[in-house]
């Protein structure tokens, strides 16, 4: 069975600045609100949030089982390896506070809206939850989601689309976060101004 995108150990490393700044220059095409960023602008509002995650662990804008499907669906797309998975760096969390404070209403509901949808297609297909199936389940799932959401320009608020989103945002998360960008991308890191909350 084909995985669904995971970049494995040996790509994650490859990754340059250029590369870097590519991903998030391309990695919110699915999020209106953050495409109207520049990537570096992009990539400032991201070390914000990553800041903020520290000692945050209170969730704003996802409910526990919202947050669970999260976790599990950015698990399986960066898994702990000889590096950290997206769980380790707390992607999940960074997700719940970019839903919360930077990004639109519509674009949040569409995810929300998504995660019910996929859900749903879990129970059609096996009878329950998706954080309930097996992994082999589970990855079937979102190779389906993945491969759709290429074929076609998926509805807001379906699956795939919701896939499609969370994908780039976990992508997002994961690769801007301190320990990925120090300690595996080797990115130097410069502070820059602090802003509060940086909203769109």
């Amino acid at each position: 069975m084909r995985e669904p995108l995971p970049p494995q150990s040996s790509a994650r490393d490859a990754l340059s600045r250029r590369t870097v700044l590519g991903l998030l220059a391309g990695g919110a095409a699915l999020v209106p609100g953050l495409a109207l960023l520049a990537p570096d602008r992009r990539l400032a509002l991201a070390r914000t949030i990553h800041a903020r995650l520290h000692g945050h662990s209170a969730l704003r804008t996802l409910d526990a089982h919202q947050n669970d499907t999260i976790t599990q669906i950015a698990e399986l797309i960066l898994p702990e390896t000889d590096t950290p998975g997206a769980t380790s760096v707390h992607v999940n969390v960074f997700i719940d506070l970019l839903l919360t404070e930077s990004m639109l209403t519509a674009d949040r509901d569409a995810v929300l809206t998504g995660l019910a949808a996929i859900d749903r297609e879990s129970h059609r297909l096996h009878g329950q939850d998706f954080v309930m199936l097996s992994l082999a389940q589970q990855t079937e799932m979102l190779y389906t989601f993945d491969t759709a959401g290429t074929a076609t320009t998926p509805y807001s608020g379906s699956a795939p689309h919701a896939f499609a989103i969370l994908k780039r945002l976990t992508l997002f998360g994961y690769f801007t976060s301190e320990p990925v960008m120090r300690n595996i991308l080797h990115y130097e890191i410069i502070p820059t101004q602090h802003g509060a909350c940086v909203t769109i």
